[in-house]
């Protein structure tokens, strides 16, 4: 029963800890805090091919090919007033459940053991999740059935602001819309 209960204990510890690693960075640049524009200004001298870079978009699109093993595309989200919220690697895994591990170990090699960790590698959905002193996490997920993995570096507040102001957005042009047919009906 105490092995048990110690058991318990250290696997709550690493639930709610927090990595001792440096903070995330993307291209050597600080992403806690950085501003849209300064973020384009970082890409523009990678290998990172723009999409789409528009400022009436939440999020700008890049190319990933031959920028990081296996990634095709790279997201990079904002909040209304520019500030970074997360930034998003697409890694397509067709009927490869094992790529969700590859791209664990690939963060865990540089920041350590992930702070959590849920559902089953194997089959379903799963993830990894590094939380950081600063307020920021690196999520390694993969929905299913689809097997492709995506690895995020997220500000935790900022992203939170921008699922709040997208959603008000949503609800604002929702009810423009109903105002707009409310004749019809």
């Amino acid at each position: 029963m105490r092995h048990l209960l110690g058991s318990a204990i250290i696997a709550c510890s690493v639930i709610v800890s927090t990595s001792v690693f440096a903070d995330p960075k993307l291209f050597n640049a600080e992403l806690k805090g950085i501003s849209r524009d300064k973020m384009r200004t970082v890409l523009a001298g990678t290998a990172v091919k723009p999409i789409r870079e528009e400022d009436q978009y939440w999020v700008d699109k890049y190319n990933a090919n031959g920028v990081l093993e296996g990634a095709t595309d790279l997201n990079f989200a904002y909040t209304s007033n520019g500030q970074f919220a997360y930034a998003e690697y697409k890694f397509p895994a067709f009927v490869n459940t094992g790529k969700i591990l590859e791209v664990a170990n690939l963060v865990a090699s540089k920041y350590g053991q992930p702070s959590q960790r849920s559902g089953n590698t194997n089959v379903g959905e799963a993830s990894f999740t590094w939380n950081f002193k600063n307020g920021m996490a690196i999520v390694v997920y993969r929905g299913w059935p689809d097997s492709t993995t995506y690895l995020q570096i997220k500000d935790k507040a900022s992203y939170s602001k921008m699922k709040a102001e997208m959603d008000a957005q949503d609800k604002k042009q929702l009810q423009q819309k109903a105002k707009q047919q409310q004749a019809a009906f």
